[in-house]
């Protein structure tokens, strides 16, 4: 459960990092 959690977290900062909706696949690719 802790993991998902995580993963919301730095969606958002990949997200604007990447500026971009693939952002989302790079975020589980950077989560181990």
């Amino acid at each position: 459960m802790l993991r998902e959690e995580n993963e919301i977290t730095v969606y958002p900062s990949l997200s604007i990092v990447s500026g971009s909706p693939d952002g989302n696949s790079s975020v589980f690719r950077v989560d181990p």
